[in-house]
């Protein structure tokens, strides 16, 4: 490894598909890969994002994605993996190991999270990681640098010993490391094109979900150090220009002391901006809502997921039918909007709960409503043990469930019922609309951005 030892990031695209915004993620610069960037320069270390998206690199670039990184001739090669982009990925790297045969390829995100044994299985990496990147990263990259990698560091995989094996991930807390890595993004044209940016305030999840990887991942809450937080919207507001954030985590609202000391701060320090963010409907309440709508928060996103109290016991939502309704309420009164997402299929839902489900949604009267077929991901007991819930895997097939494809079935419906009901939820409680107003930018102005086909096409 030359002394350098520098690193090039790769965040991949992907395409989706026509007609659900469910299946139409917000194009946001990839936080955990900014995160391990921002560590592995506190260390020393050079690095760069090859951001494929933004790049104008389409799912299928692999050779536009070959010349750019040869420009970088890096010493290590790193890629972030969720679920739907791992075929992707897998492919990437094995193009990667015949073009740059003495550069060393480490895989890490959710999907490594999720399934770290079968990534171990693949042959396309030298190594891996699971858990918070920051620490495990450092360490892999000191190892790389001095040409002796310890056999031991929490969370990595080592794909090339003679027996694959993984060293369980280590629990951290996030004091001490340096703030995202947003500079390594061109920020600038991520304003221009959708004049919106995402910061994360906290990691993990305290639910249990038995569909969502998110409190199985990182079943610990994690908060990032307020100032820091500060410091980071204070920089994307103030000096990049943003003028709308999305609070990324998984549930902003879990610690209601946290967000009034965060919406104070923000109010105290007169950042000017409007954010959404994600919530649970139970542990909320009005004078939290209005907190946050006096701190520029325009829109909640809350999982719904269906109106079936029976269903929500046996998905571990922690919530009933009474919460969701007090939630919509409160919000709408303090002045938000509100989004529901919400799952055809899950375990034990019959045709009449779905359609109970979206004759309670126009009730709620949310401003958007997602609405998705059930998707079995790795790494949730749904998946785990789907004989348990009476799932069935109709096509095993990630990148088709995550695009809002039907690839399973709860045995009561089938593919072809569960594809009607989604569509008779997205017009009934849609009137037709079928995207975010936020991706307007994108659909009007298709060269910013490689994805702008399918952008445009969706109405």
């Amino acid at each position: 490894m030359p002394q350098a030892l520098h690193t090039v990031l790769i965040n991949p695209s992907w395409v989706f598909q026509k007609g659900n915004i469910g299946a139409i993620p917000d194009l946001y610069p990839p936080l955990g890969l900014a995160c391990v960037a921002s560590a592995l320069r506190q260390a020393g270390l050079s690095v760069s994002i090859a951001d494929m998206p933004m790049l104008r690199m389409k799912e299928h670039s692999d050779d536009l994605l070959i010349e750019h990184v040869r420009r970088e001739n890096p010493a290590v090669i790193g890629l972030t993996a969720v679920t739907m982009t791992y075929p992707t990925v897998v492919r990437l790297a094995r193009r990667l190991r015949t073009e740059f045969p003495n550069a060393a390829i480490v895989v890490g995100g959710v999907h490594v999270n999720s399934c770290p044994d079968d990534v171990l299985k693949e042959g396309a990496f030298d190594y891996s990681i699971a858990g918070q990147g920051e620490l495990p990263a450092q360490r892999l990259w000191q190892g790389l640098l001095s040409g002796q990698v310890c056999d031991d560091i929490p969370g990595v995989g080592y794909h090339k010993a003679c027996v694959p094996y993984r060293r369980p991930k280590q629990d951290f807390d996030l004091v001490g490391f340096a703030p995202t890595a947003y500079d390594l993004f061109d920020t600038r044209k991520y304003r221009r094109g959708f004049k919106k940016m995402a910061v994360m305030t906290s990691r993990g999840c305290n639910a249990r979900c038995v569909f969502c990887t998110s409190g199985y991942v990182l079943p610990r809450v994690k908060f990032l150090p307020i100032d820091r937080v500060m410091d980071e919207l204070k920089y994307l507001v103030n000096e990049i220009g943003f003028k709308y954030i999305n609070i990324y985590d998984s549930n902003f609202t879990y610690d209601k002391k946290r967000v009034h000391e965060i919406c104070d701060r923000i109010i105290e320090g007169g950042i000017r901006f409007k954010w959404r963010c994600f919530s649970k409907v139970n542990g909320v309440d009005f004078d939290l809502f209005h907190k946050m709508r006096e701190a520029g928060c325009t829109h909640v996103l809350f999982g719904v997921e269906t109106a079936n109290d029976d269903t929500l016991k046996i998905i571990r939502k922690g919530n009933f039918r009474r919460h969701i309704e007090q939630a919509f309420r409160e919000a709408r009164r303090a002045g938000l909007c509100r989004v529901a997402y919400s799952i055809v299929g899950l375990p034990g839902e019959t045709r009449e709960d779905v359609l109970e489900t979206i004759r309670f949604l126009e009730e709620i009267d949310a401003e958007f409503n997602v609405v998705s077929p059930i998707s079995l991901m790795p790494g949730t007991p749904l998946h785990t043990d789907m004989n348990e819930f009476g799932m069935v895997v109709t096509e095993e097939n990630w990148e088709k469930g995550s695009r809002g494809e039907v690839t399973a079935t709860n045995g009561l419906l089938s593919d072809e019922e569960i594809h009607e009901l989604v569509q008779i939820a997205l017009e009934r409680l849609n009137n037709g609309r079928f995207r975010y107003d936020w991706h307007k930018a994108v659909a009007n102005n298709p060269s910013l951005c490689p994805h702008a086909a399918m952008m445009a096409a969706v109405q």
